[in-house]
């Protein structure tokens, strides 16, 4: 029998990038949570800390400074040190009435009708069709009829890829 000490197996690579992908989805809700929380707004004037953008938003200042660093970690915004955090280009185009903003894409496709959607993907591959009527109850665009906010969000993102 062979052991090996010091070496990775061969399979960790591939392991990590899996990892990964199971956990993308940690990056569409840090970014939900930045945008509701209209951190890429407060952050284009000037620098600020989460206990400043925690008093703006009503939140608690301990997890929005945790918010901020893992949009750090993304590239979403910059620590500059002193517990202070500024915009990037990424969080830019999260800001609200920005040209080019995918601020209402970001809020549609992790929202309610688009993220519910998903976890049932087994469901449809299993039946054939689209989970979107047993996840909402009828199809998309009656759910965005009765969800008016919703219903606002999703035409000023498609309206906005349209354009693009």
């Amino acid at each position: 029998m062979t052991e090996t000490v010091g070496n990775p197996a061969p399979e960790a690579p591939v392991a990590v990038t899996l990892l990964g992908m199971l956990s993308g989805y940690w990056v569409s809700q840090i970014i939900r949570t930045a945008v509701e929380l209209s951190i890429p707004d407060h952050l284009a004037g000037a620098a600020l800390t989460a206990e400043e953008i925690a008093s703006r938003e009503s939140s608690d200042p301990r997890a929005t400074y945790r918010l901020l660093r893992a949009c750090a970690s993304l590239g979403l915004v910059s620590h500059v040190g002193d517990r202070r955090f500024t915009g990037t280009p990424m969080s830019e185009l999260l800001r609200e009435g920005v040209p080019n903003t995918v601020r209402e894409l970001a809020l549609t496709w992790t929202g309610p009708s688009h993220w519910r959607a998903w976890e049932r993907m087994p469901e449809a591959v299993r039946k054939g069709g689209t989970q979107i009527e047993s996840v909402l109850g009828t199809d998309f665009f009656t759910y965005l009829g009765r969800h008016p906010e919703e219903g606002q969000l999703f035409s000023i993102a498609m309206s906005g890829m349209s354009a693009r």
